[in-house]
């Protein structure tokens, strides 16, 4: 993933980017680096042993992002990595986020002022 966001994903000022929503895992331990020759390596290497973050026990928060720069808006739960999209609700609020974002210009005031009452009363643009 890191190299597919740091590759392909750049900021450059001249393009419109379309809308882009992350979902990241948070409030779990995640290794943020593998230890070579720690205390409790196997083959040489210590997959224990190194520093965790924050992130959903596979992926660290900072790292499910793209680089500085690209315009996207960040969902968090505290789900595991391999449960991020369980919740159905946030997923519904993610999916109606990118549509309404999509098409702010040609939606009707009436489905705009729905969408504010209901489910994406919480979501704020980044």
């Amino acid at each position: 993933g890191r190299h597919f966001r740091l590759r392909h994903i750049r900021h450059d000022p001249s393009i419109r980017y379309p809308p882009l929503a992350v979902l990241s895992g948070v409030s779990r331990p995640t290794l943020h680096n593998v230890v070579r020759g720690g205390p409790r390596s196997l083959l040489g290497w210590d997959f224990e042993s190194g520093r965790t973050v924050d992130g959903d026990g596979r992926i660290p928060v900072h790292c499910s992002t793209p680089p500085d720069g690209v315009p996207f808006h960040h969902f968090t739960n505290t789900e595991e990595h391999q449960s991020l999209f369980s919740d159905i609700a946030q997923v519904r609020d993610i999916l109606l986020w990118l549509l309404l974002t999509e098409n702010r210009d040609h939606a009707t005031p009436i489905i705009q002022r729905r969408a504010v009452r209901g489910t994406m009363q919480n979501i704020r643009a980044r």
